[in-house]
């Protein structure tokens, strides 16, 4: 394998390990914490969620289109499918996404650009748990990351 394709190869594998990490580590750290604030204020809860779901988006989705580039621009240089395997396991967090994260989103955006002590405040519970599952949610996300990074390396550890 030439230079540069071990490489882009490396840079693929291990950004695509990193946003699995990475994603993890939002979902079970960040959420965790914000259900602590939860009853004291849902308001407050759900603006520390935004700084999670913002920090994760700033992280997450370069990484993952930087990885999901690697590997197709791989599958380009050697026609290996393996390749086209992890690039389009690193897109499927695109449809995931779309489909199940944007239902606790719908009560966790409003809730966060509220004014704590207004007459309209969210209830605790429907922000507790949107929280729960957006966080159960975005660890099941990290699967497609891990997927595509762990078939590459696999593919080399067994010689695919």
């Amino acid at each position: 394998m030439p230079e540069m394709t071990a490489l882009v190869e490396t840079a693929g594998t291990v950004s695509s390990l990193f946003v699995s990490g990475a994603l993890l580590a939002f979902s079970a750290g960040g959420v965790s914490t914000c259900k602590l604030a939860v009853k004291h204020s849902p308001v407050l809860a759900a603006q520390q969620w935004l700084e999670v779901f913002n920090r994760c988006h700033k992280i997450g989705t370069p990484m993952v289109v930087f990885s999901a580039g690697c590997f197709a621009w791989l599958k380009y240089k050697t026609n290996n499918n393996v390749f086209l395997a992890a690039a389009t396991s690193c897109l499927c967090i695109v449809p995931y996404t779309l489909l199940f994260l944007s239902g606790p989103e719908k009560i966790l955006f409003p809730a966060a650009s509220m004014k704590e002590k207004t007459l309209s405040s969210p209830n605790p519970g429907d922000v507790e748990r949107a929280l729960g599952q957006w966080g159960a949610f975005n660890m099941l996300r990290t699967l497609f990351s891990l997927a595509g990074g762990m078939t590459v390396l696999l593919s080399k550890v067994y010689g695919a």
